[in-house]
């Protein structure tokens, strides 16, 4: 673990009607930002982002099940995939729009957890032993 890196803070974007009422949580502990991925519910609470003190950024879309789930570094874009998922194009809620992304984009609850878990335990690191696909 690398025991410089921390969360610098978490954005949750809670959306009544139009409006877009941020929830920011500054220096998330992992219970936290576990907590929030649980609270995503593929409707008006469907994104969010972790910053972390390096800049890198993850963000997750969707819930309350199925999630998008990216890492963004200064050099690239990494995300989480699940191979097992054909091509097809799903129809799927991140930050309240409609998105319509492919099946192998879009990863269970577990991994989107194991996930987060690895990106906070090993220093905003992308590379799980989750599948990651650079974009």
């Amino acid at each position: 673990m690398n025991q410089h890196w921390k969360a610098v803070v978490m954005v949750i974007d809670d959306y009544a009607g139009k409006r877009n009422e941020k929830v920011q949580v500054d220096s998330p502990s992992l219970f936290q930002v576990q907590q929030a991925v649980a609270s995503l519910n593929g409707g008006n609470r469907s994104s969010m982002c972790v910053m972390g003190i390096d800049e890198s950024v993850l963000c997750i879309g969707g819930g309350p099940d199925l999630y998008h789930v990216s890492v963004t570094f200064a050099d690239r874009v990494m995300v989480l995939t699940d191979n097992q998922r054909d091509q097809s194009e799903i129809s799927f809620i991140i930050g309240a729009i409609t998105t319509r992304l492919p099946a192998h984009l879009i990863v269970e609850r577990k991994l989107a957890l194991d996930a987060v878990e690895y990106y906070f335990s090993n220093g905003g690191l992308a590379s799980t032993p989750c599948e990651w696909r650079e974009c």
